[in-house]
């Protein structure tokens, strides 16, 4: 437009009859420019208007456009420090809130709530914040806790995001060595090809050194003399 007047210019959000302000400007030629604003809260979908008006002493307008605003779920992390601990160990644990781009959000969790592996609620935390945008909090086991799977879950208005961990008493894993020797084997060749391996009984390999000895037991031949007569 090309205003011969000062205009004053009005941009609003209406939204269940409530206008908001978004921008106010007085202005007496023309322009352009481009102007942000933080959009609402919104639960799934919310249609509203942006209204804009220009008034002058003899001049006004209104147009309204339609836009669609939509909530979508931010990323939520748990982690804790280990995937296994033995009961009586500290649990070290943290949750983290991201955006579309992963990059991390303050975030005010309603409760975070840690269940043993019989569903009973071993502890609580509420209403906690993330400080320096990571939460970051911990519980110590108790020294009979019962083994099996241990459930976090963090709350953020009507979301409820989850992580399980195991608590287990360790046991020094069991293995197996298994040896494999040729059937036959010349005393004359100076090499032996043996097979050493050993596994754990879940299937990882055991690091550590091997000792073999090879005894060979030797047989007498026995033979009869022949007396030759001339």
């Amino acid at each position: 437009m090309k205003p011969n007047e000062t205009l004053q210019m009005n941009i609003y959000l209406v939204h269940n009859k409530q206008d908001r302000t978004l921008f106010h400007e007085t202005v007496e030629k023309e322009f352009h420019h481009c102007s942000h604003f933080v959009a609402p809260n919104v639960e799934g979908e919310s249609v509203q208007e942006i209204k804009v008006e220009v008034k002058g002493e003899s001049f006004m307008m209104t147009e309204k456009r339609k836009v669609m605003f939509k909530s979508y779920d931010t990323l939520v992390f748990i982690q804790t420090d280990k995937p296994i601990y033995n009961p009586g160990q500290t649990m070290n644990f943290r949750i983290v809130t991201m955006d579309s781009n992963f990059i991390p959000l303050e975030q005010k969790y309603s409760s975070v709530i840690l269940e043993d592996s019989k569903s009973n609620r071993i502890s609580q935390w509420m209403n906690v914040s993330s400080t320096g945008l990571i939460l970051q909090l911990s519980h110590e086991l108790n020294a009979e806790a019962p083994n099996g799977y241990y459930y976090l879950s963090a709350k953020i208005g009507k979301r409820v995001i989850s992580h399980n961990f195991k608590v287990e008493k360790y046991v020094l894993p069991k293995f197996e060595i298994t040896v494999k020797t040729p059937k036959e084997h010349n005393v004359v060749e100076e090499e032996l090809k043996l097979e050493i391996c050993g596994k754990y009984t879940y299937g990882q390999p055991v690091p550590g050194e091997a000792l073999v000895q090879v005894c060979c037991e030797f047989i007498q031949a026995q033979y009869l003399d022949k007396v030759l007569i001339f």
